[in-house]
């Protein structure tokens, strides 16, 4: 980024919107984690209906089968350090390096893609689009606010969200989160049946 953006070093954390959270910018944040799971799960939906191409990323799959002191692993990771780091990058860095060159909707809308493709990886395509659209909601809370820190609170209770879902659901009904052994998932696939995974 520094080698891209040279302009960046020179600026200080605070003028990104690194500050001490005002009542508004932790009001924000919690009203755009609600616009963030709405606007995530509706792009997933879609998709799926579509394309057939389910949103799920490949690290909720991780947590799905993680045990013990991984689990607190992953929610070290996914709500505090992600979010912290992840939204001083894309909204930031990022969205204000576009948005010196560029309208806010169309700032939002290029760093929010680059944020959906950061989380690519294989068996996780279907993950970038209902991403992608969060991440508007975030360049949307970042532009209203000038707060980093409520951006962060969106983003690390979007996270939150998933990982209680996920575990909740996986006490609830630990059957369909058991990974299936490979003579399972071949049978499933010989009778048309996809298991969950």
């Amino acid at each position: 980024l520094a080698a891209l953006l040279p302009w960046l070093p020179h600026r200080p954390l605070t003028a990104l919107g690194l500050r001490a959270p005002r009542t508004s910018d932790l009001a924000w944040g919690l009203g755009g984690a609600v616009a963030m799971v709405i606007v995530a799960t509706a792009t997933g939906a879609a998709q799926d209906a579509l394309f057939h191409l389910k949103p799920d990323e490949v690290q909720v799959q991780w947590l799905r089968e993680a045990r013990g002191s991984l689990v607190i692993g992953f929610v070290f990771l996914a709500c505090i350090a992600a979010p912290f780091f992840e939204e001083l990058t894309f909204r930031g860095f990022i969205f204000n390096a576009f948005l010196r060159y560029m309208p806010a909707w169309l700032a939002a809308v290029i760093s929010a893609i680059m944020f959906g493709f950061a989380h690519w990886q294989p068996g996780n395509a279907g993950a970038i689009a209902p991403l992608a659209a969060g991440g508007i909601v975030l360049a949307s809370v970042y532009y209203r606010t000038g707060s980093l820190v409520a951006s962060m609170t969106t983003h690390a209770l979007f996270n939150l969200f998933t990982v209680v879902l996920v575990i909740v659901s996986r006490q609830v009904c630990p059957a369909a989160w058991r990974p299936a052994s490979a003579a399972d998932r071949d049978a499933a696939a010989e009778r048309g049946v996809r298991r969950p995974r």
